[in-house]
């Protein structure tokens, strides 16, 4: 059989747009530290009944869950030695944080 064939190449808009996003995420937040995780506080509690397809219960866990993991998330952010280890913290911390 053939070999496979090589990807196709990224076309420019789509690198473009790739460039727009990092450029938008090596930005500094307007509005501050505390502003920042205030709306991810509340866009995650807001999300939860969506999402799970729950009440009110739903939102209470995830605003008691998500607390320690936008905590876990910053730290993460703050220290070079944490950095590494997020994708295994992350969960470890939605999982201890989350009443059952």
């Amino acid at each position: 059989p053939p070999p496979p064939a090589a990807p196709a190449p990224a076309a420019p808009a789509t690198l473009m747009a790739l460039q727009a996003v990092d450029a938008i995420n090596r930005r500094r937040s307007p509005f501050g530290w505390a502003i920042e995780a205030l709306a991810y506080h509340g866009f995650a509690c807001a999300a939860a009944p969506a999402i799970f397809g729950g009440g009110l219960g739903d939102f209470a866990v995830v605003a008691l869950a998500s607390v320690p993991v936008r905590l876990t998330l910053a730290a993460c952010g703050a220290l070079p030695q944490l950095s590494a280890l997020s994708d295994l913290l992350l969960p470890i911390v939605a999982g201890v944080a989350a009443p059952s």
